[in-house]
C-alpha cells in the first residue's frame, strides 16, 4: 500500500500552522489532517475535556487557519484528481455489468449453478 502524502505550509511559515493530505490509494478517499493549538495549561485543556464529554457547548469550538500559498495549488488539484480517478475506477469495478444488465459477479454465480 502506497499512501499519497502530501504537506503544505502557511503563508507565515508558521510550522504549527501545517496541514497535511493524506490519499487512500485502496479507495480514494482524501484525509485531511490538521494539528490544535495546546496553548492552555493542562488542567484547563483537561477541563475543555470533561466539558465535551458532558456536551457543554463551546462558543466557537477549536480552529484555526491556515493561508495556503498559490504554488500549492497545482499540489492540491493533483491529489483530488487522483482521489477522483480511484474512486471512479471503483464505482466502475463494482457496477460492471454484464450484456443482460446483471452485476458480473451475479450473473458469473448464476451461470455456476445452471451447469
Amino acid at each position: 500500500m502506497n499512501i499519497d502524502t502530501e504537506y503544505f505550509s502557511c503563508e507565515c511559515n508558521n510550522f504549527s500552522h501545517t496541514i497535511r493530505f493524506v490519499l487512500d490509494p485502496d479507495d480514494g478517499d482524501l484525509h485531511l489532517e490538521v494539528q490544535l493549538h495546546m496553548w492552555r495549561s493542562w488542567h484547563k485543556r483537561v477541563w475543555d475535556a470533561l466539558k465535551y464529554v458532558f456536551k457543554y457547548p463551546v462558543p466557537y469550538g477549536h480552529y484555526d487557519t491556515t493561508i495556503l500559498r498559490r504554488e500549492d495549488y497545482g499540489r492540491i488539484r493533483d491529489m483530488l484528481k487522483k482521489s477522483e480517478l480511484i474512486q471512479a475506477l471503483a464505482v466502475e469495478r463494482s457496477t460492471a455489468l454484464s450484456g443482460d444488465g446483471v452485476p458480473l459477479e451475479y450473473s458469473s454465480r448464476q451461470d455456476k449453478g445452471k451447469q
